[in-house]
């Protein structure tokens, strides 16, 4: 099934309902993660781990993922993830 993208404010909906973000945090695509939303090394993983998932990455692409500093960063990860999932699927079709 291919993937289908989310806006991005459908993506940080999803990403706060699985991550613990701080609630009186506004979220934009110069939200800081480290800064803004408080995210350690590990918290910066598990944002990965999960925007792969929403892309439809069966196996995480870890060594591929360049520097994620913001949301914006996160959702542009998000989008070359889904195009890349759906290009994926169509080679195995």
């Amino acid at each position: 099934m291919p993937s289908m993208h989310r806006s991005f404010d459908e993506y940080c909906e999803r990403l706060a309902a699985v991550l613990e973000f701080p609630s009186n945090v506004k979220l934009d695509q110069a939200t800081n993660l480290q800064d803004d939303l408080e995210l350690d090394s590990l918290g910066t993983f598990e944002l990965v781990v999960v925007t792969e998932n929403l892309a439809g990455l069966v196996v995480p692409l870890v060594d591929d993922v360049p520097p994620i500093w913001t949301l914006g960063d996160a959702y542009d990860y998000y989008l070359k993830a889904v195009k890349g999932a759906s290009s994926d699927q169509r080679t195995a079709l």
